[in-house]
């Protein structure tokens, strides 16, 4: 979208305005702010919404936002004579005005009820009122209006008006000549009559087919003027009526049939269009919209057997299974907000499988459970990494090879956030190369990127940043060979981090850039935050101007998929007090250390809070010490180096603010070996600065 107006804006200066912004779904909505983020040139986007949604708009051109307050009298006086196409009397337009308190649909919609209620009457040229002032009933709110008005439709029309509400906001005239065969209504002249009265519209000047209603309040007025039970079963007609007419590959049809079924009283349809629809959205990828249809599939089947679990259906409970299991993966994999429900899921989950003698599914759904739980609180770590060890158990067991290779990379996550790297790397090698030598490259799968993945990023956190930065690189290029943005997101989100450990700040920002074109637009929170660290860190190093607050929004994503906070604690927290923020780093370290489960991440987050510490002044820095301390302890224990380096470079900066300058330098002097060790040309430079400025100042001592 942004490539195709920015084209157009070379020939011309271009205008895009899309109205009513509240009522945009989902993937409109994150393609939309993309698009924002990326226009440049002579082009102005202007949109209109209602006070209560809130855009999101990552942009550096001009923005300007104009709140829109209630008409003036005379506005709302020239409104009122231009609907009635006349002056009223003064005592009505004063009225009108008192009820209208400023709002323009409000006054035309009380106009044209007078008109058309024989209120207000036209005589020798002027209007005038039919009966006296206090005689006249004016309703105390537009819905009032828009109801009554749907009240004095003709009964065709208003029973036209009513059935097109449930097709929804956009509706075909041949689908009403379908839904109301059976019924004595000339259906066409209803449409005239309501387009006449200005209640719909044509969706496009010559379309002879497609309608809108004018305004959204008409069509939920006339929608809840149905009755519950007529409307279920309009709606579940609807769907049969599109599974009927069904075109294949249709990319809208799964999203109306859950749409439709979800609101009939066939929950077997509806489970099953709702499945189709999550299946849908998360190939596209949508993950929010993926995670709320395999939620409202796992409600509605699971509330179904719960009634009576002795006479479930076998269908509904499969049907479970596969909800409770796409939901899981959703919230694991792709980080997406959970509030504790899947951890339910996944249990009540695997006894349906179970029962069902689904051993896949069974180890699948032990396998999420655990690594929901290791993302979890630190307490249960351990807890969790003994449910992925149990779900390889039960696969292994069931003979179920396939499976145990695709669940043994949750369990080599597990290995890694513990800190048992090169266990970690052999357990992601081990499945990578099993699929390599069965084919999945060829077939560039979706378990085939995922492994590729999480190897890569295993390379990253194993400080081997040259194989991490070339893997990385390849697999990127696969992604966009097979049109996967969550392998290009995430893939070039490493890549940027690499650059980033490098020094070479301009690398870490194209590829940051380019993972963020990705993430933002499918909802990846993980890619996101990585790229939005590598991004705001490569512009401060490089001095370039920076508007900081929507980096930092996407790096605190309102501190969701907090095991993925803690891992990347380090360079969150550093980033944020590069920007000045102190506070949100304090908020942000504490809250990835309360969710900081295994060695690995507690020690990357130990460094995260004794940075903090160090920054909030002396009176915490005895706090500061014991964090690095305590970083160091776990760094030689798991072996990172990186952690270790960072966890030196805090120390040794916080030892020269004390006045220890021998014990500043001894620090200083092992994160420089670190960094030199590994590559990580970012911690060396700043030590061989601090270094140098340490020895000029013991020079001038001495």
């Amino acid at each position: 979208m942004a490539r195709l107006v920015g084209g157009l804006s070379k020939r011309s200066p271009v205008i895009m305005l899309i109205e009513d912004l509240h009522w945009i779904d989902d993937p409109s909505r994150e393609m939309l702010e993309l698009a924002a983020a990326r226009l440049h040139g002579r082009i102005m986007l202007i949109v209109s919404h209602r006070p209560e949604y809130i855009p999101f708009w990552r942009t550096e051109a001009a923005f300007t936002q104009l709140r829109l307050r209630a008409l003036s009298d005379s506005d709302t006086t020239s409104i009122i004579r231009e609907v009635a196409s006349g002056t009223l009397p003064s005592d009505l337009e004063q009225l009108i005005r008192v009820k209208a308190e400023g709002n323009p649909f409000f006054a035309e919609e009380i106009v044209r009820a007078l008109i058309e209620e024989g209120h207000v009457v036209r005589a020798n040229e002027h209007l005038q009122l039919a009966r006296p002032l206090d005689q006249i009933r004016i309703p105390g709110t537009v819905e009032e209006v828009i109801a009554a008005r749907v009240d004095r439709f003709g009964p065709d029309a208003k029973r036209v008006s009513q059935v097109a509400a449930v097709l929804g906001r956009q509706f075909r005239r041949s689908h009403l000549l379908r839904l109301l065969a059976e019924e004595p209504i000339d259906v066409p002249a209803a449409l005239d009559e309501l387009e006449r009265r200005g209640v719909i519209h044509r969706k496009a000047a010559l379309a002879r087919d497609e309608y809108r209603f004018g305004e959204s309040l008409t069509q939920e007025v006339a929608y809840e003027a149905l009755l519950l039970k007529e409307r279920r079963q309009l709606h579940e007609r609807i769907g049969h009526m599109l599974e009927d007419e069904a075109i294949d590959n249709d990319p809208e049809l799964p999203a109306l049939l859950a749409h439709h079924y979800a609101l009939s009283d066939n929950r077997e349809k509806a489970i099953e269009a709702l499945l189709r629809a999550a299946q849908r959205a998360e190939q596209l990828p949508s993950y929010d919209i993926a995670v709320r249809c395999y939620r409202q599939a796992w409600d509605l089947a699971s509330d179904s057997i719960e009634k009576d679990e002795a006479a479930a259906d076998v269908s509904v409970m499969r049907a479970a299974v596969a909800a409770a299991v796409g939901l899981c993966r959703m919230v694991v994999i792709y980080s997406v907000p959970d509030d504790g429900a899947a951890e339910r899921t996944a249990h009540r989950g695997r006894e349906l499988a179970n029962a069902l003698g689904d051993q896949g599914n069974v180890a699948a759904l032990w396998t999420y459970q655990g690594m929901l739980i290791v993302n979890g609180g630190r307490e249960r770590f351990g807890e969790g990494l003994s449910l992925l060890e149990r779900g390889i158990t039960v696969a292994r067991d069931a003979g179920l090879s396939n499976i145990v290779r695709n669940m043994s990379r949750g369990l080599g996550w597990g290995y890694m956030y513990d800190g048992r790297l090169d266990l970690a790397l052999q357990t992601f090698t081990a499945a990578f190369d099993d699929m390599e030598r069965s084919g999945e490259r060829e077939r560039l799968s979706d378990v085939y990127f995922g492994s590729r993945f999480m190897r890569d990023q295993a390379l990253y956190y194993s400080d081997d940043f040259q194989a991490a930065l070339t893997s990385a690189s390849q697999t990127y290029e696969l992604g966009v060979k097979a049109s996967n943005r969550t392998v290009q997101g995430g893939t070039a989100a490493i890549v940027a981090l690499v650059y980033l450990a490098a020094g070479d700040y301009a690398e870490a920002r194209r590829w940051a850039d380019r993972s963020l074109e990705v993430a933002e637009a499918i909802g990846n929170i993980a890619a996101g935050r990585s790229a939005a660290i590598a991004a705001l860190a490569a512009r401060l190093e490089l001095r370039e101007p920076v508007v900081a607050a929507g980096y930092i929004d996407l790096i605190e994503q309102g501190f969701v998929a907090r095991g993925d906070m803690a891992v990347k604690s380090i360079l969150a927290v550093e980033v944020l007090l590069m920007a000045g923020e102190v506070q949100r780093a304090k908020n942000y370290a504490e809250v990835a250390y309360a969710h900081a489960g295994g060695r690995l991440r507690e020690a990357i987050c130990a460094a995260a809070c004794g940075d903090v510490m160090r920054h909030l002044g002396p009176d915490h820095w005895e706090q500061a010490a014991d964090w690095y301390a305590h970083a160091v302890t776990l760094g030689e224990a798991t072996g990172s180096r990186s952690t270790l380096a960072a966890a030196h470079l805090g120390a040794g900066e916080l030892a020269a603010a004390r006045g220890d300058r021998r014990g500043s330098a001894a620090h200083l002097q092992k994160a420089l070996e670190l960094s030199q060790a590994i590559g990580l040309t970012r911690y060396r430079l700043r030590a061989e600065r601090l270094l140098a400025d340490l020895t000029t100042v013991l020079e001038q001592s001495a």
